[in-house]
């Protein structure tokens, strides 16, 4: 790849500015009761739709995301897609699966579909 250099045995950086995964390597999923439901996708990156229940105000629902691309030393980012309603994290992370967290920031209930973005970052312990 012209547009990647190593620097070192454990570094690489690109000229574009571009960082990531490309066309292929994402997957969406759908959660289908609530957004304490779990999901399933096996890729490194990709889109979590989630249901449109109710979380009451100040309130956390958390899942767990199946993925056979996660490894314990991974870390996994994941976002809120264009709302600011709601804080989004990684709790966990496991060989194969991760938890999410989401939690209401507003003073009311919302019931909504909230659509979040997740990469997995390979990580080593050694």
């Amino acid at each position: 790849c012209e547009n990647w250099h190593s620097r070192g045995t454990n570094l690489a950086t690109v000229d574009t500015g571009s960082f990531g995964y490309g066309v292929g390597s994402g997957g969406t999923v759908t959660q289908v009761t609530s957004k304490g439901a779990g999901v399933t996708v096996h890729k490194p990156s990709g889109r979590i739709i989630t249901a449109a229940d109710s979380l009451a105000a100040g309130a956390t629902a958390g899942f767990v995301l199946t993925n056979n691309k996660i490894a314990a030393t991974d870390c996994l980012v994941v976002n809120c897609l264009s709302n600011n309603n709601y804080r989004v994290e990684c709790a966990y992370v496991g060989a194969g699966s991760a938890g999410i967290r989401i939690t209401n920031l507003t003073a009311g209930a919302l019931a909504e579909i909230i659509y979040l973005n997740f990469s997995i970052i390979k990580g080593a312990s050694a």
